[in-house]
């Protein structure tokens, strides 16, 4: 093996301790019989036909809801998958040619994933985040010609998504204590370019996070689906 591939198959076994779902695919040889697409941060139209199918699929929710759930889906992978390389196997990202498999109104699957040699915590973040910025950017403004996708909409349902995350990810290891969560956290917000202020609502005692979101995502209007643990709402629901 070579040290990529090395630590690819790291980065894959980490993946699927979060969820099956998070998997390296081949785009050449994975199953095209399930009607799935490949994306690119450039494909507009196929992040707008995942739009429609949420639409279809969630006709009762709206169009704040859909528009939320697209983006969170476009980003899912691409957090986790920041985090668990440079926190799990001490390396560095690269979404250049970052592609991810739409499979009807889910994605789930990625491709084309390049690592990046840093010699510290702190430099893998820094490039990393950049990377996640960029990647992004790239997305809305792939949306943009076929929906209304404001800049300050992505970047802070990211900077939530980055914060969730990151305090599940960390709340799951057992030596926690040695980990500074709200250091890290403060570094990728700023190498994402995104608002440190997210922060205000990230509680840290005795090896306890908590975290209120900022955003609502909104499944709370699909049927009678009740609001999210970490939603900004429960602050004012009786």
């Amino acid at each position: 093996m070579t040290v990529n591939q090395d630590h690819l198959a790291n980065l894959d076994a980490l993946c699927d301790s979060v969820t099956p779902y998070l998997k390296r695919l081949d785009r050449d040889t994975s199953n095209v019989e399930d009607d799935g697409d490949w994306l690119s941060a450039e494909d507009g139209e196929t992040a707008a036909l995942l739009y429609q199918r949420v639409k279809d699929s969630q006709p009762e929710a709206g169009a704040a809801y859909w528009l939320t759930r697209t983006w969170g889906l476009l980003c899912w992978q691409p957090v986790y998958l920041a985090l668990l390389s440079v926190h799990g196997c001490g390396k560095g990202l690269n979404f250049a040619r970052f592609g991810q498999r739409v499979q009807r109104d889910y994605i789930a699957g990625f491709s084309d994933i390049d690592v990046v040699d840093t010699d510290t915590v702190s430099q893998a973040i820094a490039q990393t985040g950049q990377q996640l910025a960029q990647l992004s950017v790239r997305y809305q403004q792939a949306l943009s010609p076929y929906l209304r996708i404001r800049p300050g909409f992505c970047r802070y349902l990211l900077a939530d998504t980055l914060v969730q995350y990151s305090v599940q990810l960390w709340s799951a290891q057992p030596h926690r204590a040695q980990q500074p969560l709200r250091h890290w956290l403060t570094q990728w917000l700023t190498a994402c370019d995104l608002p440190t202020q997210v922060l205000s609502q990230l509680s840290v005692i005795d090896e306890q996070a908590n975290y209120t979101r900022t955003s609502c995502c909104l499944v709370y209007q699909c049927g009678d689906h009740p609001l999210c643990a970490d939603c900004p709402r429960q602050r004012s629901t009786p």
